[in-house]
């Protein structure tokens, strides 16, 4: 089998290390001309370096050499498998973290930890994203700022702090109200209203036949789940002059 460099991984590995490929060529002791072709030509052919070259190559980028040979016997599941682990656990961590870490608690070698960033590297190129490893740590970064002023502008957006919650305390008032007696949207004050009207978007509460407001057929199945039908319910109304009556 032959042994071809991964010229993709290999300039993605550059940029990542924000490496210029004159002085990726200088540190490596190769011609930039040649480096130039390995990255230009697909899968280059190892022939194209002496082991020297190879092996300074590898270690300037920080990577173990079996990181930049395209090897048509791995896996492609695995690396695949591999490389979603790592985004996920990237993603949910949003902060650079030391590989010896990752390491621990996925079992994983540092080779598999490195090929699984790599090939997750390859991934996030066209979403504007980077595998960032630096000093033994390693998070997810975008591959340039120039986004940043749009992402700015969005934190300082007025309404970037007023996103609506769904389940606040009077909107599960209200649920609580529509399980017990049909509620009427008239007897509601102006904010139940619109407390109601996002209910009812969110298909929590729904109108009957004589337009009286009730939990959705889909919370009431939550509710009961063996398929009890809908007790009788008094409109609010009676409910309300009922419970004045019981008062006085």
């Amino acid at each position: 089998m032959t042994l071809r460099l991964n010229a993709k991984r290999l300039t993605l590995l550059r940029l990542d290390r924000g490496l210029a490929t004159r002085q990726l060529a200088l540190d490596s002791g190769i011609n930039i001309a040649v480096l130039n072709r390995l990255e230009t030509e697909g899968s280059a052919q190892l022939s194209s370096l002496t082991l020297a070259q190879f092996l300074r190559l590898c270690e300037r980028l920080g990577v173990s050499p079996d990181a930049l040979i395209d090897d048509d016997a791995a896996p492609a599941e695995v690396k695949s498998s591999d490389a979603a682990v790592l985004g996920a656990m990237l993603h949910d961590l949003r902060t650079a973290v030391a590989m010896v870490v990752l390491i621990d608690v996925l079992g994983w070698t540092s080779e598999r930890l490195h090929s699984a960033a790599d090939a997750l590297l390859a991934l996030l190129a066209p979403a504007g994203l980077m595998v960032h490893r630096h000093d033994g740590r390693i998070a997810l970064r975008a591959v340039d700022d120039t986004h940043s002023a749009a992402t700015l502008s969005a934190r300082k957006h007025p309404r970037i702090g007023k996103c609506q919650r769904l389940v606040t305390p009077p909107r599960a008032k209200l649920v609580r109200q529509a399980l017990n007696y049909s509620l009427l949207s008239h007897a509601l004050s102006g904010d139940d209203r619109r407390n109601l009207a996002v209910l009812m978007r969110a298909g929590l509460v729904q109108e009957d036949s004589e337009r009286r407001l009730e939990i959705s057929d889909d919370v009431h199945l939550s509710l009961y789940p063996d398929g009890e039908p809908r007790p009788a319910k008094p409109p609010q109304r009676q409910r309300r002059a009922r419970h004045e009556k019981q008062s006085g």
